[in-house]
């Protein structure tokens, strides 16, 4: 099972495929249930949440959800605030802005999933 985090781009599309059961989330709910509705339409459980996972209630629902479908094996985390550009020009951005936003995607977010699902043991799987 996995968690796909900034999903609504279709990104599951080949886990699904392969039969994972996902649980996947993104700030808009329009193409967050279109992505939804053609990932399950491989025959996989999916479980979508519209959200930010910036913010604690929603991070709990994707939690309930994933144990729901019986735990974590792949976290793919791809939510970013940088914007919706393939590749944004990072020298219009202050540096600021970017490490304060690094911070927070990557070394936070890992350390609330380790927590969060007491991870990782055999196969990264929570226990």
């Amino acid at each position: 099972m996995a968690v796909i985090t900034g999903a609504s781009k279709g990104l599951g599309e080949a886990l699904a495929a392969r039969g994972w059961d996902l649980v996947l989330d993104a700030r808009d709910p329009v193409p967050l249930a279109e992505a939804a509705g053609a990932v399950s339409a491989h025959g996989t459980r999916v479980a979508a949440l519209p959200g930010d996972v910036t913010d604690a209630g929603h991070r709990a629902e994707l939690v309930a959800a994933a144990k729901w479908l019986g735990g974590v094996d792949l976290l793919v985390h791809n939510a970013s605030t940088l914007g919706a550009e393939a590749l944004v020009r990072l020298e219009e951005r202050p540096l600021d802005g970017l490490r304060g936003r690094w911070r927070w995607t990557w070394w936070r977010r890992w350390v609330w999933f380790r927590r969060r699902f007491r991870c990782c043991g055999p196969r990264g799987r929570a226990r």
